[in-house]
């Protein structure tokens, strides 16, 4: 029994992997939202860039605390990246910005982060951290509501006929 108990409070690969996984994810959105929110003259759009970049930040903040607990496992998997698929996207959705294709921007963004929090949701189901579940669970409702307001304004600027 000394032993079992030892194993929880040691934590397991996998939560280092996961709290891994889920910083990624926050951290790419982050950089997006920050660099997109000054490009953006709509006043609904920049808030809810507003809106899912203080979410990031806010898990970020939350997520890095617990990462900390994990110092010597987490050195393990500190050069492992697995960003890619979520940068593209972001960078094509940063293009349409550019561009002032706000209803093609607004349908890549809702597309990723449908991905991004499929990624969190898959992270929250499979970690048997319950502090980590929580923190995911939290921010991943946060996300769920920008996500849907992204949703709403891309909807509106279809029907509205706004490029």
């Amino acid at each position: 029994m000394h032993k079992y108990e030892n194993d929880i409070k040691q934590p397991q690969k996998s939560d280092v992997w996961l709290l891994h996984e889920a910083i990624n994810v926050c951290e790419v959105g982050k950089r997006f939202y920050q660099q997109c929110i000054t490009k953006v003259e709509d006043y609904h759009v920049k808030r809810a860039f507003i809106h899912m970049e203080e979410v990031r930040t806010t898990m970020l903040k939350r997520l890095a605390f617990l990462f900390k607990q994990y110092r010597p496992q987490a050195q393990a998997i500190a050069g492992r990246d697995n960003k890619p698929v979520l940068q593209q996207h972001y960078q094509q959705a940063a293009s349409e910005i550019t561009q002032n294709h706000m209803t093609t921007a607004l349908s890549v963004l809702v597309k990723t982060e449908q991905q991004a929090l499929f990624r969190l949701k898959q992270a929250a189901k499979s970690t048997n951290n319950k502090q980590l579940a929580a923190q995911l669970a939290e921010g991943i409702a946060w996300l769920q509501i920008g996500c849907d307001y992204l949703k709403r304004l891309n909807m509106q600027y279809a029907s509205a006929g706004i490029r």
